[in-house]
């Protein structure tokens, strides 16, 4: 597993627009004339402004630098105040930002997806806890429930559900239809397979904590698909409902090669340089990828925390430092 790129407690910002004279003209002529300027900074080439509506809620403005001239990529759902205080803005480089509400010091903080949209993915309040695109992760101790999660994309988040703590993240995700792959110890594998038979032919051998979509339930065995892979798993080794915060997730712990990082590395549909590529995993883009299985010597199937899916190349990664 990568982990996930934690913003720092000195935030990066490379410019703060105290007035919206400061901002580019490209970002001046569009911002909508009736709202009040709250708050504008910049992170690489992204500046995010924040605009007071009148009516006591905020809006975040999203704009990415394109040929010279800042396009509106985003923006938010109206904030309306969250326990009592209202949203301000922090941010780390281009691809994360944080809404800060000074009740308790909240912490969200958003990521760029992707496609060019804006998801929650981890909290800082009155717990510390991450979202992904099918789950939700406690890190102390280390928990997972995947499921279906509402709530999460800036453009209609619902300030006033957003959850400090846990047990409140909870109730966003529905588990219906989810489980997780259990195993006793972090050498068993569950085989992902081509029919409900152990005879049948191995699509991959997948670790404790693999999300699990539940397709069709055949008694002893599931149809499943595994981030996108279809096939059948044994359901004794599968885990459901809130269940799942009690299974222990064996990732391997392995880092894409520098070098190869900044140039980006493919994910492919299938196990094979001849597949289409699906997407390209790059340092630093804030996303962490999870190691689900090891199909044959030469490949991994991975599921990034922003959906993104397929197989990498298992010389792109390394086991790091120590």
């Amino acid at each position: 597993m990568i982990l996930p790129c934690w913003p720092a407690l000195a935030w990066v910002a490379d410019e703060w627009y105290e007035s919206p004279e400061n901002l580019p003209a490209s970002i001046q002529m569009v911002l909508p004339a009736q709202m009040t300027y709250a708050d504008g900074i910049r992170g690489g080439d992204t500046i995010y402004v924040l605009l007071d509506e009148g009516d006591g809620s905020r809006r975040i403005y999203i704009f990415r630098k394109e040929a010279d001239i800042y396009q509106l990529e985003c923006q938010s759902a109206p904030l309306a105040d969250w326990r009592g205080s209202k949203a301000n803005i922090g941010c780390s480089g281009s691809n994360m930002l944080h809404i800060v509400y000074d009740s308790g010091g909240a912490l969200f903080n958003f990521c760029r997806t992707n496609l060019n949209t804006w998801t929650l993915r981890s909290v800082q309040a009155g717990e510390v806890f991450g979202i992904d695109a099918v789950g939700l992760r406690g890190y102390d101790p280390d928990q997972y429930l995947c499921g279906t999660i509402t709530n999460t994309d800036l453009s209609t988040l619902d300030t006033t559900q957003l959850p400090a703590t846990l047990a409140e993240a909870v109730n966003l995700v529905d588990t219906e239809g989810w489980a997780l792959v259990k195993s006793d110890k972090p050498t068993d594998r569950l085989h992902l397979r081509t029919s409900p038979s152990t005879n049948a032919e191995s699509i991959g051998r997948y670790y404790s904590g693999t999300p699990v979509r539940i397709l069709e339930d055949q008694g002893e065995w599931a149809k499943v698909s595994v981030a996108g892979i279809q096939g059948y798993m044994m359901k004794k080794f599968l885990t459901f409902g809130q269940d799942m915060l009690n299974v222990e997730r064996w990732f391997p712990s392995k880092y894409l090669v520098e070098a190869d990082a900044v140039q980006g590395v493919n994910v492919y549909a299938s196990p094979g340089t001849h597949a289409a590529i699906v997407g390209v995993l790059h340092d630093g883009s804030g996303s962490a990828q999870y190691i689900l299985a090891n199909v044959g010597d030469d490949w991994y199937h991975v599921l990034c925390d922003d959906g993104l899916s397929g197989y990498v190349e298992v010389r792109h990664f390394w086991d790091g430092n120590g």
